[in-house]
């Protein structure tokens, strides 16, 4: 049962007979068009006609809620009709008395009535279970619509009236606030709708700064990302069907890429932002409704309605709400600037702390005008904001207040709120789109729009026949472009964005950087150690080293040292360098030659150990002298390609102070010279 709002009323299920029990059906007694349907239903919500379960005057037993005989206006057009929640839409269709049960009605039932995509409600449709079956009468915004609807005998109202609820669209179905039920959306075949909605008005979900301060991303429940300021564009979800809407989004500490997060838990990536899992496969008590990455993107939690909490890559679990009885459900989280804990908030304003995150207050025991809906911490994690749906801003510990819209009639209720990084102010975003400033936090643009048509970025707005169409703004100014939505600087793409490349052994991602909309590669980012780049990915080595790093070896009478790089990022030989004249390769080095010529091929090689580095240059002190001997020298322990002052290393270039050839039997003699005259001391 969806709701205790609905006790005794058509929610109760197949015990009553008005809303859930088939009977037989009949086709529509008059024809009337979707206006004349909901005019038809209004005239029962001006009466505040009583929900009845049975024809006026008839015994209404049926519901124990409901008085034994139903006493209502009398009106013989309407006596003959039940006025319960299919009786209302029965006499809205122009349909034979006493009307129809909720499962005369698609999906059950499908002679008269069609399901649809719920994007395509228009007045004088329905949304249809097997316990309520109310009628739609328009929308009222961005993931807002206005139903009519006969209650219940128990319900307040117990009588026919309309009201306005934030709904959630999944393909043939909505999901109502208000009364917390799913419904399919349905269409009278016979009645045709009054207009056709041109484009679906999708609430906004989220919003996310770049660290940089100077742009945010706004994402709505379609996954639609809107840029704006030099926050890049990195893809979205416009051409994903999901299974359920997004519900957050959270930014990459570079800014070079964000996370959206489905009410499923499902976990989309883009640009440099990495998947490190996802909870779309979980059967989740409640859905998800936001997320967090920690300070160096590596990993996310995932917080449901609950207060459960999901952590993925580096991110701990430092615990969660998930086997409490909660008062109202938890709506966001924010995580401490060490990433080592969380705070979770909840609709009334309370606050749970986790890990090192402290506690700096709440508002859990105040009358609040509207509900929280996001929260956001101060830059020390010594204070956090709380936001609530009027626009109403909560500070706590060092956050300070510097306003907020509470005092304003906003057009769309407030969603999502970020703060700058320096603390010093915040963001709020609504439902429509609208962003809304205070402190330092800059106004970069808004939400509004969610495409372009040429040169003006377009929005889909509620028209005058209650259905939505398409409007188009004024034409972005000279040198300026629509881009995804927004009026941005022109320029031309440089690349697809999402793409991704290797520049050297750094990663480059493809994405709208700057104060400009276009795609453009981005800084080369280092690939961990032990890592390279492998077809635009940071991957560990796929293949095996040929030589170990600085190592030397003859090759072909030159000398080749281990400074290459082969397909995988391995290490392998670079091309051979002739040794100096007077010299020969041999040991895996250049040395004099016997004869003082050049030349004369060596297989040997050297792995760089030494005194001297590998393949560095080594200047010998002299070879008879006091103190320098065959493997006297003052050179570093090891170093690769570095001078040495060794007299007696290998795998270098070895030359004398006058620059002259040495013999090996010569340079023998002295070592052995130098020996004999230490020994005579």
């Amino acid at each position: 049962m969806g709701s205790s709002r609905f006790a005794g009323a058509c929610a109760v299920g197949l015990f009553f007979l008005g809303c859930a029990s088939p009977d037989p059906v009949g086709e529509a007694s008059q024809r009337v068009s979707a206006t004349d349907a909901i005019a038809r239903a209004e005239q029962w919500v001006q009466a505040k006609l009583l929900y009845c379960q049975s024809p006026n005057h008839a015994s209404d037993a049926v519901d124990p809620a409901c008085p034994a005989v139903c006493t209502r206006t009398d009106n013989a057009a309407w006596n003959p009709y039940r006025s319960d929640c299919s009786g209302l839409v029965s006499w809205a269709w122009g349909l034979p008395a006493p009307g129809r049960t909720t499962y005369g009605f698609a999906p059950f039932q499908t002679d008269l009535t069609q399901v649809i995509p719920a994007a395509q409600l228009a007045a004088g449709d329905a949304v249809n279970n097997s316990d309520h079956v109310m009628l739609f009468k328009a929308w009222a915004g961005a993931g807002q619509a206005t139903f009519i609807e006969e209650p219940g005998c128990s319900a307040s109202p117990n009588y026919a009236h309309e009201f306005t609820s934030a709904v959630t669209l999944n393909g043939n179905s909505i999901t109502v606030a208000y009364n917390h039920m799913t419904f399919t959306a349905i269409r009278n075949k016979q009645l045709g709708p009054s207009c056709q909605n041109q484009c679906t008005p999708y609430p906004r979900a989220g919003i996310a700064r770049a660290p940089t301060g100077s742009g945010y991303w706004i994402a709505d429940a379609a996954g639609h990302v809107l840029p704006n300021g030099n926050a890049g564009w990195f893809g979205d979800l416009s051409a994903v069907a999901l299974a359920e809407p997004v519900v957050g989004i959270a930014s990459t500490p570079s800014g070079k890429g964000y996370w959206l997060v489905a009410a499923d838990g499902g976990v989309f990536s883009f640009g440099d932002a990495g998947f490190h899992g996802s909870a779309g496969g979980t059967a989740l008590q409640e859905p998800v409704v936001g997320m967090a990455a920690t300070p160096d993107g590596g990993g996310y939690w995932l917080v449901a309605g609950d207060g459960g909490v999901f952590a993925y890559g580096d991110a701990a679990f430092f615990g969660s709400t998930g086997g409490m009885k909660l008062n109202n459900p938890v709506i966001g989280m924010a995580p401490s600037p060490t990433g080592q804990g969380y705070w979770l908030v909840a609709t009334d304003g309370g606050i749970f702390a986790y890990g090192d995150a402290g506690f700096h207050g709440s508002a859990g025991g105040m009358a609040l005008n509207a509900p929280l809906v996001g929260m956001a911490a101060t830059p020390s994690g010594g204070g956090y904001w709380l936001g609530a749906s009027d626009g109403g801003i909560f500070a706590y510990g060092d956050a300070a207040f510097h306003g907020s819209a509470g005092g304003m009639a906003l057009n769309q209720p407030i969603v999502s709120m970020a703060a700058i990084a320096d603390g010093s102010g915040y963001w709020l975003a609504a439902a429509d789109g609208g962003v809304f400033t205070y402190g330092s936090a800059p106004y970069l643009g808004n939400g509004l729009g969610t495409t372009c048509s040429g040169a003006s970025p377009r929005e889909c707005l509620l028209g005058a026949d209650g259905c939505y169409e398409w409007h188009d703004d004024a034409a972005c100014p000279s040198g300026q472009a629509c881009a995804h939505g927004t009026c941005q600087a022109s320029c031309t793409d440089a690349c697809t964005a999402g793409a991704s490349q290797c520049s050297g052994a750094g990663v480059q991602i493809c994405g709208a950087f700057g104060s400009t909309p276009c795609n453009d590669w981005s800084a080369p980012a280092p690939c961990p150690s032990g890592q390279s780049c492998q077809g635009g990915v940071c991957a560990s080595p796929t293949c095996a080293d040929d030589c170990e790093p600085g190592a030397s070896q003859c090759q072909g009478g030159a000398l080749a040292t281990c400074t290459g790089t082969k397909a995988g990022g391995c290490h392998t030989w670079g091309a051979p360098t002739p040794c100096m004249d007077g010299q020969v390769c041999g040991a895996g080095g250049c040395i004099a030659s016997a004869d003082g010529t050049g030349g004369g091929a060596s297989s040997t090689s050297s792995a760089g150990s030494g005194a001297a580095g590998a393949g560095g240059s080594v200047s010998s002190a002299g070879g008879g002298s006091d103190e320098g001997g065959a493997s006297s020298g003052r050179g570093g322990p090891t170093g690769s390609g570095g001078s040495s002052e060794d007299a007696g290393s290998s795998g270098g270039c070895s030359t004398s102070p006058g620059g002259g050839s040495f013999a090996w039997a010569g340079l023998a003699a002295l070592a052995f010279l130098g020996i004999q005259r230490r020994r005579a001391r």
